[in-house]
């Protein structure tokens, strides 16, 4: 697995998470293998902003650089996703096993 792919989904979620929202910030990290991937997902309490800074990917300036390493790697067998359900913010990491 290539180095500093944890790092950058943290960092977005301790700086995006909760926004402006009173309260404490959640944040949970998972990892799961299958036969023949691994997912990593960082889970944050809040909300996905439209506007973080859009790149040609449809992520942040910030998380640009973590998908072009996942590419670079991987190519095709990899890939990246950041969506929100609920009160969540959930970033997916796809890896395959090799």
């Amino acid at each position: 697995m290539p180095r500093f792919l944890l790092q950058p989904l943290v960092e977005n979620a301790l700086k995006h998470g909760q926004g402006n929202n009173a309260g404490c910030l959640h944040l949970r990290i998972s990892l799961e293998r299958t036969a023949e991937q691994l997912q990593l997902q960082v889970c944050n309490t809040g909300v996905l902003a439209a506007d973080q800074g859009s790149s040609p990917s449809g992520v942040g300036y910030g998380l640009s650089g973590l998908a072009q390493r996942l590419h670079w790697h991987y190519g095709n067998q990899a890939s990246f996703s950041i969506r929100q359900d609920g009160a969540w913010v959930i970033a997916t990491l796809m890896l395959p096993l090799r």
